[in-house]
């Protein structure tokens, strides 16, 4: 049929209208033409209805003229299945046809009823519509988000407020700032741990060391004391500091105000009894830190360490050496024995914490 307007048969029908009167003539012409108009015109209808998909079982109402747009038909069904329209109305604009009352789908733009509550909550039902109503029926109360065992609820942000982690719950969290970071008050925001290592205290490190080239001993260790001084001035000729907190110079270390932890070792090699000390230079007679008391050999070579460990606190920067102290004097090595295997050799070790 043409897509949606009159048959060919209604279309000549009316061009040759007056034609038809004049030849039939009188009553009985008249009224065979009108026969023959209803005829095509329940023709062009019924073409209408199959170009749309109207079934045999819709049978033509009526119809509503729209002055230049077209006109809309009326078709209804006694008895429609369950969810089919029991009319369906089509628009006729100019051969061009569209049924108003189509059912909607995921497909084509068209009518939809209404979902009940209970539907709306069984969340089941593909084809009929919420309403806001609706969509508060299904919300989500804070219990139940709290609970998070409801798979048909939808979230609100009232229900997100609800959701906040807890000692005794899981649930969303806040980041803290910086600031709130470093005040250490707030209870219920969270910290990264970028922000632990910003605002925690951190340990400063520092190592100082004796070093020779390979091969080479450690040197002659005379027995007793330096005049006015507490044993021998150990070698220190190697740094590591990179958060800046010791000065080495000329075998002493400097540190300024703060609190430090100290591990110190020295070697001795055949003096018999020796022992360590953290001296002050500015009172090298006595000793900060002492070490502890360690015995070699004496015709034999036999090496052993002299340790410190310990902490102290510096009011104003402060000058320190490590003295060491033997009970009899070995030359050449006994302030060390070199391993000579290609390497470096290491004979003393300070390492330095400060804390705060």
């Amino acid at each position: 049929m043409p897509a949606g307007g009159p048959s060919p048969v209604f279309t000549e029908l009316l061009l040759n209208l007056d034609e038809d009167l004049l030849r039939r003539g009188g009553t009985e012409g008249l009224i065979k033409v009108m026969r023959d108009l209803i005829k095509a015109l329940k023709a062009s209808y019924s073409d209408l209805a199959e170009a749309v998909n109207i079934s045999p079982e819709y049978e033509k109402k009526g119809e509503q003229p729209l002055p230049a747009e077209g006109r809309v038909l009326f078709w209804e069904k006694s008895a429609p299945a369950p969810g089919e329209p029991a009319v369906k109305q089509l628009y006729n604009n100019g051969g061009v046809v569209e049924e108003l009352n189509r059912t909607a789908s995921d497909g084509q733009q068209g009518l939809v009823e209404l979902a009940t509550a209970g539907e709306a909550q069984a969340m089941s039902d593909a084809g009929r519509a919420v309403t806001p109503a609706n969509l508060a029926a299904v919300r989500a109360t804070d219990v139940e988000a709290q609970a998070k065992a409801q798979d048909k609820r939808f979230l609100t942000p009232k229900n997100l407020a609800a959701l906040g982690a807890t000692e005794t719950l899981a649930g969303l969290a806040e980041r803290a700032t910086d600031a709130e970071a470093a005040a250490g008050t707030d209870a219920e925001r969270f910290v990264t741990p970028a922000q632990l290592w910003n605002q925690g205290p951190k340990i400063k490190y520092a190592k100082l060391w004796e070093q020779q080239s390979a091969g080479t001993d450690g040197g002659d260790f005379t027995s007793g004391d330096e005049a006015g001084k507490w044993g021998r001035q150990r070698v220190l000729n190697q740094e590591y500091d990179p958060a800046g907190i010791v000065a080495l110079s000329g075998n002493q270390f400097t540190l300024g105000a703060g609190t430090y932890r100290l591990r110190v070792r020295a070697p001795a090699n055949n003096v018999t009894n020796h022992k360590t000390a953290l001296v002050d230079v500015s009172a090298p007679a006595a000793s900060v830190l002492d070490g502890t008391s360690e015995l070699t050999g004496y015709s034999a070579t036999l090496q052993t360490d002299s340790k410190i460990v310990g902490e102290i606190t510096v009011s104003s920067e402060t000058t320190y050496e490590i003295r060491h102290r033997a009970a009899n004097t070995k030359n050449a090595d006994g302030l060390g024995v070199a391993a000579d295997m290609g390497k470096p050799e290491i004979y003393t070790e300070v390492e330095i914490w400060k804390a705060a």
